[in-house]
């Protein structure tokens, strides 16, 4: 565990199912986080933050990863359902690997241009390791993007997501950055509409180091 998880009340890193992630995960489903007036709003803020033609981390990818069609990076995917990975037809690397079991990520430092985590942090049991590492494989000006709805497999959700409303949830998320590792100042955005699902987006980028 990071060591500044333990700063965190007990059992707030808890889920109702305790099993086995992969085999959980590894189930395919095909579902969408997010409504398709998110997936724009989505695909817009990658498209202003996501360098062009860079090298991009999909981190806990699955069958689609919300870049535009004209985006132009190279994009890899980190996740645990290899029949969605293999669906995903913007990768060009998939790796399957469990954050929960192991938050080491296998990629070298300043690895990658930017790091995208969509609809799936409400499931990571050591988000500071997580965030720690993602520090590690960017480089330096890379951002690292969050984001959720309210949609979600509420027997893996950690407990203490569930007791936070949605603006405490982008607090919980921007105080990973500011918690684990040499982040610049987390950026908020919010799209909530009476006709399409919430999606709120957390991001920051990687600060040179000196």
């Amino acid at each position: 565990m990071f060591e500044k998880e333990d700063m965190f009340p007990a059992g707030f890193f808890d889920r109702e199912d305790e099993g086995d992630d992969a085999q959980f995960w590894g189930m395919p489903r095909a579902n969408r986080f997010v409504d398709e007036a998110g997936q724009t709003t989505l695909a817009a803020l990658y498209r202003e933050l996501v360098p062009e033609d860079g090298l991009v981390l999909d981190l806990m990818a699955g069958w689609e990863s919300h870049l535009s069609a004209d985006a132009t990076s190279e994009l890899f995917g980190l996740g645990l359902n290899s029949a969605e990975l293999a669906a995903n037809p913007r990768l060009a690397e998939r790796v399957i690997h469990d954050l929960n079991r192991d938050p080491a990520l296998p990629y070298p430092e300043a690895y990658f241009d930017a790091v995208l985590c969509a609809g799936s942090i409400e499931y990571v049991i050591h988000p500071l390791a997580v965030f720690s590492e993602v520090n590690r494989i960017l480089k330096a000006g890379g951002p690292l993007i969050v984001s959720f709805s309210e949609r979600s497999y509420a027997a893996k959700v950690l407990s203490g997501w569930k007791l936070l409303n949605a603006a405490q949830r982008v607090a919980l998320v921007a105080s990973y950055f500011t918690m684990s590792g040499n982040w610049d100042a987390p950026n908020t955005r919010f799209k909530v509409l009476l006709d399409s699902d919430p999606l709120f987006m957390v991001w920051a980028h990687k600060q040179a180091d000196f």
